[in-house]
């Protein structure tokens, strides 16, 4: 899979300004010929605009609940 990846500083955008860099993101995927990217946003606002969330608390909760005996 090719697909940029980044670590997001969007804790200081305003609420505006965070859906004007999400739309930027996405025509840097178009123009790039990418699919998707993977990101870590640091706000919960930019986390409810991905098309997919991967959450790694919720998979370690599975993790720690499902042990093999």
């Amino acid at each position: 899979m090719r697909a940029p990846a980044s670590d997001e500083f969007d804790g200081p955008l305003d609420p505006d300004r965070k859906r004007m860099f999400m739309a930027m993101k996405r025509r840097v995927l178009e123009l790039g010929g990418y699919a998707r990217e993977l990101f870590v946003p640091q706000t919960p606002e930019l986390t409810a605009m991905a098309d997919a969330v991967i959450d790694l608390d919720a998979m370690e909760a599975l993790r720690s609940t499902s042990s093999v005996e």
